[in-house]
């Protein structure tokens, strides 16, 4: 008897187990296709009715049907032969939309014309820059100005920049591009001549100016402390003359110390060369793809 109930029992579980992956089978054998929206929606079940000039009509697991027009369905057939997801043909879509050739389109575009450059300098084997890029701190005792450079070439040697106003600077050897105060007007090919000052002695003089200042001045305020006699009355006169000296030197020297170096620029109008084959230009479109490096300046205000 209890041998009976036993199998009884387990006959039952066996069965009630079998019940739900019974259910689950045939609802998705139920449902064999799927309406996908071209809002992201999608709808599942039978289609009943369809027609690619018009509408498609689905029967819904409820009972109920739905009928959608052809021109908000992305797909309608069985869930079977259902598409890739639409993110991999984005992604791979995504490069040809950037631009003609597949790249990606800069945040700024400058549309103007191609001012061809013959580019020199009074001083030997400098580098021509051009500004690209300026940045400003203000802060509660003062403003930083931080400016970003991209180099062009250095002179002599030929180039080209968009038509129209633009920063120029030069570096020597090497060095920090020294920024024009003056913008530069290009309105077609022309002849650049760049003048690079070097302040280098202005500075080298301020620094002894600075130093002799201190010595001197300080000097004058020691004279009374050495030579006065006893019981001569002490006099305050070289004091005052030793401080201008010594105020007077340090600020005259620290404005000489940081004098920078000059540059100004020359513009001549070129007219463009007729016939023969063209000479190859750098490009501002060229310069990352060549190699060329940039640089920057900080200017601090207070």
């Amino acid at each position: 008897m209890r041998s009976s109930i036993l199998g009884f029992v387990v006959g039952a579980a066996l069965l009630l187990g079998a019940i739900p992956e019974a259910s689950a089978d045939s609802g998705k054998s139920s449902v064999p296709d799927i309406v996908i929206l071209k809002n992201g929606g999608m709808l599942r079940g039978t289609i009943v009715e369809k027609d690619p000039e018009g509408s498609v009509t689905i029967l819904l697991p409820s009972g109920k049907s739905r009928t959608v027009d052809m021109g908000e369905v992305t797909y309608a057939g069985a869930e079977s032969a259902r598409p890739k997801a639409d993110e991999d043909e984005d992604e791979d879509e995504a490069p040809a939309r950037g631009g003609r050739d597949g790249k990606t389109k800069p945040f700024i575009t400058v549309k103007a014309g191609e001012a061809a450059l013959k580019l020199e300098s009074n001083e030997p084997n400098a580098t021509y820059h051009v500004r690209t890029g300026s940045a400003y701190v203000i802060g509660t005792r003062g403003s930083a100005v931080g400016q970003s450079f991209t180099e062009i070439c250095t002179a002599p040697c030929e180039a080209s920049l968009p038509v129209g106003t633009h920063y120029l600077a030069l570096s020597k050897q090497g060095g920090v591009p020294v920024l024009s105060p003056d913008p530069v007007r290009l309105d077609g090919p022309s002849r650049v001549v760049g003048s690079y000052t070097s302040n280098a002695g202005t500075r080298m003089a301020g620094l002894g100016v600075l130093v002799g200042g201190i010595l001197v001045g300080g000097a004058v305020m020691m004279v009374p402390i050495f030579t006065r006699e006893p019981g001569e009355s002490f006099s305050a006169a070289p004091i005052v003359i030793g401080s201008i000296l010594v105020l007077g030197g340090s600020l005259a020297g620290t404005l000489l110390m940081f004098r920078s170096d000059d540059v100004k620029f020359e513009i001549t109008p070129l007219q463009e060369a007729r016939g023969g084959p063209a000479a190859p230009h750098a490009t501002m479109a060229a310069l990352p793809t060549r190699g060329l490096t940039t640089g920057a300046g900080l200017r601090v205000s207070f």
